[in-house]
């Protein structure tokens, strides 16, 4: 599949389902709103924008706030779970392609991807934590 099909399909989704949770006050924590505000602007800009600074910006945003934050923070369970959903498909993705497809859209340019680098970030390791972390999390909820 197209990587820009891909990223297109995702976020578009991601935009819609969080929209629906908006509606049907789904995400009635307040930072868990933010964090929503903040992924549905994340991922119009990851849709639309062409200018590598900005994607960078957006592309901080998403995986070193947004992600994190929902996966070890909130405790809205719809939330939990549209992040598994979100950290499998970077998972899988990162696998399949054998890099960041959102890297690529920005040329592997950028504060992101240079401070990964200068870090010595393994976001193959980090996801994959993230994601256990926000399973255990989800099911600490869905059984309490």
């Amino acid at each position: 599949m197209d990587k820009n099909i891909l990223i297109n399909i995702t976020f578009s989704f991601l935009i819609i389902v969080l929209i629906i949770f908006y509606f049907y006050g789904i995400t009635t924590d307040i930072y868990d709103q933010i964090a929503s505000v903040v992924l549905i602007g994340v991922a119009v800009i990851i849709l639309l924008s062409k200018n590598n600074s900005i994607l960078d910006i957006a592309h901080f945003l998403y995986c070193a706030v947004c992600i994190p934050y929902i996966a070890i923070f909130s405790k809205n369970k719809h939330l939990l779970i549209l992040n598994i959903l979100m950290l499998v498909v970077i998972i899988f993705t990162r696998y399949y392609y054998k890099k960041c497809i959102l890297n690529e859209k920005q040329n592997d340019e950028g504060f992101c991807t240079d401070l990964s680098h200068n870090l010595g970030l393994d976001w193959y390791l980090i996801f994959p934590v993230l994601l256990v972390t926000n399973v255990i999390r989800y099911y600490k909820i869905e059984t309490t």
